[in-house]
């Protein structure tokens, strides 16, 4: 059970060039593609962030989004989230929807095909503030009801939704935060860009999701690391911050796309309601006076700008390089849907004639059994 939100904002005027154009496309498509179910039956391009608990995976999310998701104490994201993101020429607007996903009993040829339910979860939204709130509704949808009674949780508030979470019959949505369906269904798709959220509290080689990832991608084809929680270091933590700022500047650790160091809001900060713009001049200031950040060449490897930037580059690189494989994927299943569909029996005009011939045929069969 999946989901997700399609935000739509005002272009800026790096939309206009022609790869931003094409990039644009072919994001688009890959989204209504998914939108429509396409991911049952084909293995669309995408970008999935991991990283351990508390690694800053919801802060990065928010910074790339420029929307607020839930968070709490613990573990606050209980249910996988998929963001849809396009460039409009309209005002903002935000549709959660919640995506139902079973898997049906049966097997072999004839078997019913996986059900996929996608439903808007409420009205569209027009008030970026509004998104947490409708967020922790859908959580908790998804947790508590079936793809069938839902509907009750679009006006609860958050004090019961809090209740409700806790409460919840499931304690993780079916397919989530499970370290075997991460590496299998998530991350290890040839076409998925995987982002690894690393706080810099921690030592790179404990870290458990940057081993999932250099596990399914062993030359780093397909991953970019997040370094989070430069500002959670202690002063004194010298040792830590050298380490570190070799890592971004490619001398330890190196990968093909190497590592980004992002800053996001504190406790405080959000608690005064620092907004998108006011976050990413905060982070600005602290890598352009905080040492040793402040004196790396390496200016284009720190903040969410850049991240975002190479994420872009990245996965249209992937869509661009997947698009023969999805095409030809799409025609065989063309061609086999539309023979099973020949093999299908010959319309009935006739119903009341085609009965008595069946019965007719039946009664001769029973006849010649019997002699």
């Amino acid at each position: 059970m999946l989901g997700s939100a399609n935000v739509a904002g005002r272009a800026d005027s790096l939309a206009d060039t022609p790869y931003a154009r094409t990039a644009k496309e072919l994001n688009e498509f890959i989204g209504h593609a998914r939108a429509e179910g396409a991911q049952s039956d084909l293995n669309l391009p995408r970008v999935v962030v991991i990283g351990n608990q508390s690694a800053g995976k919801s802060s990065l999310v928010e910074a790339i989004s420029k929307i607020k998701v839930p968070r709490d104490a613990g573990t606050c994201t209980r249910c996988p989230m998929e963001l849809r993101l396009s460039s409009s020429d309209g005002p903002w607007v935000c549709q959660v929807s919640i995506r139902w996903e079973g898997t049906p009993k049966g097997k072999g040829i004839g078997a019913p095909a996986p059900m996929i339910k996608e439903v808007p979860f409420g009205d569209a939204i027009s008030r970026n503030e509004d998104v947490e709130l409708v967020l922790r509704r859908a959580q908790a949808a998804v947790l508590n009801a079936t793809a069938d009674n839902w509907s009750s949780f679009l006006d609860k508030e958050e004090s019961e939704l809090r209740l409700l979470s806790e409460q919840a019959p499931r304690r993780f949505s079916r397919n989530v935060l499970v370290e075997d369906l991460v590496r299998s269904y998530y991350i290890k798709s040839h076409n998925t860009l995987i982002v690894v959220a690393l706080p810099m509290t921690d030592d790179l080689q404990n870290q458990k999701a940057a081993q999932l990832a250099r596990e399914v991608d062993p030359h780093g084809l397909r991953t970019i690391g997040a370094l989070t929680k430069p500002d959670a270091i202690p002063d004194g933590a010298l040792g830590t911050k050298k380490m570190y700022l070799d890592v971004v500047e490619g001398r330890a650790h190196p990968t093909k796309h190497g590592y980004y160091a992002v800053r996001h809001p504190d406790d405080v900060e959000r608690q005064q309601g620092v907004s998108h713009e006011e976050a990413r001049a905060v982070e600005a200031k602290f890598f352009s006076e905080k040492k040793p950040w402040a004196t790396s060449l390496h200016r284009h490897r720190f903040g969410v700008q850049n991240l975002i930037a190479c994420i872009s580059d990245r996965l249209t690189e992937l869509i661009r390089a997947d698009l023969p494989r999805i095409q030809l994927e799409v025609s065989m299943q063309r061609e086999a849907c539309v023979k099973q569909l020949r093999d299908l029996p010959h319309e009935i005009t006739e119903p009341t004639t085609h009965t008595l011939r069946l019965v007719h045929a039946f009664a001769e069969e029973v006849k010649q059994m019997v002699q």
